[in-house]
């Protein structure tokens, strides 16, 4: 057990969670903050785990954002006031930008889950462990920009949990922190929303406490997650949101600079270019300012027309930078 992890209970936060929290509601219990010295954990992968008291529990979700599945799953999580930690494939990140803002936005930690879920074990794999960690981390940071970092972490897992010791010393190296699991729901698996919950909460009370794995791609864990997090209030468990120093993100990010493969570099390009959209559209709602852009994206000029431009101007710089398909 990481006895030597920080845990701090955010009062303040609590006081306002308790404002806008339904008296009922699950609730987040306190916020543990974790540093690359306390890694690795998940007792699927390595021999410690974190430091949780019995019936406390950290909830993950793999292999977003995704549309539709995604907000699904962070209105369940905001109707009963609970904050997770998302492990984010970069290629879906550059899909759905606007949905990982969404996240960040919503208080929850970003971790990362490689490129394009590569499992980084098999043989083809081997020479793309650094372009697929890194782009994964990479590409959230370029999304998240400058005003939602603070989300972002150095949080990592291992796509299909495949690891080995020499994956292990690489990402310890790079300043990244391996997150295993303690309890996988396999609702990746064939099966019913009713089948999912009853196998999740059935391992729980097995093993009482500890990490528990989801992924927000799946409709069947969209489905059945709003019971899942009564029948965890009902059975007295508790939720712990992990989180870490943000200093440990720039240490990550500083030596796992951006791949410079070209499908990296061409996906992220026009995800740039989605960005400078997204911000225009807020813009033009007069409710909801447009957040800040991030220093790697092109500031919108105050007079340009709500969408057309944007969009003509997302279309002329594919074919100026050559990557128009």
């Amino acid at each position: 057990m990481l006895r030597g992890a920080a845990v701090a209970v955010a009062l303040s936060g609590s006081v306002a969670q308790a404002a806008e929290c339904r008296s009922d509601a699950l609730g987040t219990h306190r916020t543990l903050t974790i540093s690359a010295a306390d890694g690795p954990v998940g007792r699927f992968n390595y021999k410690r785990t974190l430091d949780l008291d019995d019936k406390e529990i950290v909830l993950t979700f793999d292999d977003g954002p995704m549309a539709r599945r995604t907000p699904a799953v962070l209105k369940a999580l905001a109707e009963e006031c609970v904050k997770a930690t998302f492990f984010v494939v970069g290629s879906m990140v550059a899909a759905n930008p606007d949905i990982l803002q969404q996240t960040a936005d919503a208080g929850h930690t970003i971790g990362t889950h490689t490129w394009n879920h590569a499992y980084l074990t098999r043989k083809r794999a081997r020479g793309q462990r650094g372009p697929q960690i890194a782009g994964g981390l990479q590409a959230a940071n370029i999304v998240l920009g400058e005003e939602r970092r603070a989300a972002l972490s150095p949080l990592f897992r291992f796509p299909g949990l495949g690891r080995n010791a020499e994956l292990d010393r690489f990402v310890a190296d790079n300043g990244l922190i391996s997150m295993s699991v303690d309890i996988d729901s396999r609702d990746w698996t064939k099966q019913t929303p009713q089948q999912v919950l009853e196998r999740t909460m059935a391992r729980i009370e097995a093993r009482g406490k500890g990490i528990v794995l989801m992924h927000d791609i799946q409709a069947r864990t969209v489905a059945m997650l709003p019971d899942l997090l009564r029948a965890l209030k009902d059975k007295g468990y508790r939720v712990v949101h992990v989180t870490t120093d943000r200093r440990e993100t720039e240490v990550a990010l500083a030596r796992l600079e951006e791949p410079q493969t070209k499908t990296f570099q061409v996906v992220m390009a026009r995800t740039r270019q989605k960005l400078i959209v997204l911000t225009a559209e807020n813009a033009a709602r007069p409710e909801k300012p447009a957040p800040a852009l991030a220093a790697q994206v092109a500031p919108v000029p105050a007079a340009m027309p709500a969408l057309a431009e944007p969009v003509r101007l997302a279309a002329r710089g594919f074919e100026e930078m050559g990557l128009r398909r």
